[in-house]
């Protein structure tokens, strides 16, 4: 799989649980896939687990983030 960049969400830098969010406002109808790309400030990153999202019109969301099943 091609993967394009959405977006950018700036790090907090703390050792307390933190809550992020993106939204993409620009799904295609069908099915996208998302995954996330962490960036440790010494630079080392790690990819999160592929989510295969089904948008049925325009816009959709996903709620809580992280979504389970």
């Amino acid at each position: 799989m091609n993967f394009e960049p959405l977006g950018v969400v700036k790090a907090n830098n703390s050792n307390e649980k933190n809550t992020y969010a993106y939204t993409d406002i620009k799904p295609i109808a069908g099915v996208n896939y998302y995954r996330l790309k962490q960036i440790d400030f010494d630079g080392n990153f790690e990819f999160s687990t592929v989510l295969k999202i089904t948008v049925p019109h325009k816009s959709s969301s996903v709620f809580p983030n992280p979504a389970g099943n």
